[in-house]
């Protein structure tokens, strides 16, 4: 993304999501879900999340659905239609059972920003299948987190003619790359009006807004200080 000299913008950066863990059903299935990009933290709306896990003694599906879950307990639930088989269409979720496994994928919709059914907007979202025969087994609660805001630059401050520190609303990270944990780069950056040269990005520690907290081993922190090139006296 780009900067002005009135604005700063940061490319590339999101935080990662936390793995839910299945939970047992009386077949021995357990389903899992995880985000499909890896190094997210968190999940929203059109993200695409992964479905796994141990099928157990389960050969079909009859029904499954991501369930949101807000503040209260309240839930809603989009249904994954494509059952037992793979549809071929990189748009369209779908879930079934591949020897002892689970294997599918699904896309949040809307509900996942405003709530559906009368719900807030969702704090989690988990993984329910009901398999032939009955049982209904889950993703382990709470569940993946559910962030429907992102990041945004709360200010920036021009603290010599080479340096500028940026703050977020919360913490921010760059996702891995399959196996590359990239970290911030200085290609993630750019400044114009006038033009400016990222030369380098650094963190800082304890440096989020009040009352805004965050893992130092999961994230980054809110603070990103950018070393660039001479910054005009006007700017």
């Amino acid at each position: 993304m780009r900067a002005s000299a009135t604005s700063v913008v940061i490319a590339m950066i999101a935080t990662m999501v936390v793995l839910a863990s299945p939970a047992l059903g009386q077949s021995g299935a357990t389903p899992e879900i995880s985000p499909e990009t890896e190094g997210v933290r968190y999940v929203r709306e059109n993200t695409w999340v992964t479905i796994a896990g141990t099928a157990g003694s389960a050969t079909s599906i009859a029904s499954a659905a991501l369930v949101g879950v807000d503040d209260s307990g309240a839930t809603f639930e989009q249904a994954i239609t494509a059952l037992n088989d793979d549809p071929g269409d990189p748009n369209r979720s779908y879930v079934l059972v591949d020897g002892d496994s689970f294997d599918g994928r699904a896309r949040l919709g809307t509900c996942f920003t405003s709530g559906c059914n009368g719900t807030s907007p969702p704090r989690y979202v988990r993984l329910r299948i009901t398999l032939q025969g009955g049982e209904t087994v889950t993703s382990a609660a709470p569940g993946l987190v559910v962030d429907g805001e992102r990041p945004r630059i709360l200010r920036y401050d021009i603290t010599s003619p080479t340096r500028i520190v940026v703050v977020f609303s919360e913490p921010v990270m760059l996702p891995d790359e399959g196996l590359l944990s990239r970290g911030d780069s200085v290609i993630d950056w750019e400044i114009t009006g006038p033009d400016v040269t990222v030369q380098g990005v650094a963190t800082q520690a304890n440096d989020c807004p009040a009352g805004v907290t965050y893992d130092p081993q999961v994230t980054d922190g809110c603070t990103r200080v950018l070393t660039t090139s001479t910054i005009p006296e006007d700017a």
